[in-house]
């Protein structure tokens, strides 16, 4: 995405990047960001420190266990599996917290919730301060992700996701070993399951960048990421059997949504469904209704097409709000850095990336589900950080002033509509 320069353009973008090198104003976006983080910490604090139980995915704090011990003669490890509502490593995030730090059953969300938050904002800083050169676009950015309120999503796994996606970011752009970055991204991609396709590809197009700058051994970054797979998964495997995605967690996704989606004109049913009715036994008695003998997706799709496209449609119409509603006007001067990405310089590589990621963690969800704002969360601190960096550059390469315009009005918009709607982020964590 890196395209060529004439000579007076690369005076210009040198004599830039080297005034906001020389600037040296990091204290300014940390401390926003150290604000953001205190204030969240603060609000957290006023939540209940119990982690949700099951079936809620933040339940994955509570059940991760990676002590190993004895019991009535037989050793115990539990190890968690890839469809857990936690993924892998985020559940090894959250065991591993819970062994070094001490923590009950009325402090435990508490603990891992401010983690999550920590781990997100400070990634996103870094990532902030690797792309965006002036001060000034620093802290727009910082203040685009800490007036999200998206630090309070539960599942904090979604937090857990969008950092090691912004360490694999920033690692992979300064060109880090290859173990280190191969590290990051095998985590994102375990996370959570939905993520493993945009890790595999993540993978390859790294690969291949790596390939066309003839870099040594650019096989090494496909090595090294089956390799930190590989590692773990093969506990899961052993601990929890042949089938360490046993949880058919596809199927209970769809049936939710299908329900949710057709209860009012699809089939016969309660037309409001509420606390005394069974959602679930309901959803079994719609699936077996309108599609007697799949037990999977996959089924659902092969031998019910016509109905899975339908589903497919009205899921795709209701989805789109929630695309404006979790980007808002950020949309716009990503569009304009897209098109102009020809013009930038070391964005090629995490922009491509940023794009693989969103395609193949977006997709697979609209198959199965409705977007929820907390799909996006991953994606935010990356989006804002090359957004923001993107629209510095356009200005200063070729002299675009209306990229700093829109970033800066879309921007500021942005950021009023998140502090209007911050206090809904974080007193209805669960459900966004």
């Amino acid at each position: 995405m890196s395209g060529d320069f004439s000579l007076p353009q690369r005076l210009r973008l040198k004599r830039f990047f080297d005034e906001a090198t020389h600037e040296r104003r990091y204290w300014l976006p940390t401390a926003v960001i150290a604000a953001c983080f205190a204030v969240t910490a603060i609000l957290i604090f006023r939540d209940s420190g119990v982690v949700p139980p099951h079936p809620m995915d933040q339940s994955f704090a509570g059940t991760a266990d990676l002590r190993i011990g004895r019991s009535g003669g037989t050793w115990f490890f539990h190890y968690p599996t890839l469809e857990y509502s936690g993924g892998i490593t985020s559940s090894l995030i959250a065991g591993l917290y819970k062994l070094i730090v001490p923590t009950s059953t009325e402090t435990l969300n508490w603990h891992i919730r401010i983690l999550g938050a920590f781990l997100w904002l400070g990634s996103a800083l870094l990532l902030i301060l690797r792309f965006v050169p002036t001060t000034a676009t620093r802290v727009l950015a910082c203040l685009l992700v800490g007036t999200s309120g998206y630090q309070f999503i539960q599942p904090t796994s979604e937090l857990f996701v969008g950092a090691l996606l912004a360490l694999f970011l920033l690692s992979s752009s300064q060109r880090w070993p290859y173990p280190v970055t191969a590290f990051f991204l095998a985590g994102f991609g375990l996370a959570k399951v939905e993520m493993v396709a945009a890790a595999l590809a993540g993978s390859l197009i790294w690969w291949i960048w790596e390939a066309r700058n003839h870099r040594a051994k650019a096989w090494m970054t496909l090595f090294w990421t089956g390799v930190w797979m590989g590692i773990f998964l093969l506990p899961a495997a052993i601990v929890a059997g042949n089938d360490p995605t046993s949880i058919n967690r596809s199927f209970l996704c769809f049936k939710l949504s299908y329900v949710d989606l057709f209860n009012h004109h699809q089939f016969s049913g309660p037309l409001q469904l509420s606390k005394d009715i069974d959602i679930h036994a309901f959803a079994d008695q719609v699936m077996a209704k309108r599609f007697p003998g799949a037990d999977t997706v996959f089924e659902i799709i092969t031998k019910y097409p016509g109905l899975y496209a339908q589903y497919l449609a009205v899921s795709a119409v209701h989805s789109l709000p929630v695309v404006f509603h979790a980007l808002k006007f950020m949309i716009l001067p990503m569009a304009l850095v897209l098109v102009g990405s020809r013009q930038l310089v070391g964005l090629g590589l995490p922009l491509s990336l940023l794009v693989a990621a969103a395609v193949l963690s977006l997709a697979p969800a609209l198959m199965l589900t409705i977007f929820r704002i907390r799909y996006f969360i991953k994606l935010w601190p990356a989006f804002v950080a090359l957004v923001a960096g993107g629209c510095d550059q356009l200005t200063w390469s070729k002299g675009i002033k209306s990229s700093a315009v829109l970033l800066w009005s879309c921007g500021l918009v942005t950021i009023a509509i998140q502090l209007f709607y911050f206090q809904d982020m974080w007193m209805n964590s669960h459900y966004r």
